[in-house]
């Protein structure tokens, strides 16, 4: 971004990341644009599914072929575990963290856009980002999660916004 280092006190973002082909690079430039002290608000949707550009959750099950079938009814069971599994994903992420007590890199899921037909929201997104993934992003580069609570830094956090407060003194490393 054409911007000064430190320019801004606070910085803000809702529903765009998960359009950005390269997120880590966006978090970056956040990052760098913020002042030490500043506040970093990210609201992406979490957790774009890749079935979203084909319209998987909203169209009959009589618009597609039997792969087609078989992968909207499939849907409810691929959630379920994403739901059952994320805990202990996010655990082993946050052990990673704190076991290489260094900057994490940013790891989301590339999935395919649909500019086309927009069958639902976010049909045409490009990335399926992990909330506390970003968070430990963040976290790992000495900033503060706000509205991350417990041991682990809001393991089990909902999905919502991160608010994070930006310790540039404190950085091991800015990338």
């Amino acid at each position: 971004m054409p911007l000064k280092d430190n320019d801004f006190d606070g910085v803000w973002t809702i529903w765009v990341f998960e359009h950005v082909p390269n997120p880590q690079a966006a978090l970056i430039e956040l990052r760098r644009v913020t002042r030490d002290g500043g506040l970093v608000f990210l609201a992406p949707q979490w957790d774009c599914t890749p079935w979203a550009a084909e319209g998987y959750p909203v169209r009959p099950f009589s618009d597609f072929g039997w792969g087609g079938k078989l992968i909207k009814a499939s849907i409810p069971i691929q959630d379920a575990l994403w739901k059952m599994s994320r805990p202990f994903v996010r655990l082993a992420l946050y052990t990673r963290w704190k076991l290489h007590s260094k900057p994490t890199t940013l790891h989301y899921r590339r999935i395919t856009p649909n500019y086309t037909n927009y069958w639902m929201a976010d049909s045409d997104a490009v990335n399926r980002l992990d909330q506390y993934e970003t968070a430990l992003w963040f976290l790992s580069r000495g900033d503060e999660c706000l509205n991350c609570r417990g041991k682990f830094h809001g393991l089990n956090m909902p999905d919502e916004p991160l608010l994070i407060k930006v310790h540039k003194a404190l950085a091991v490393a800015t990338n």
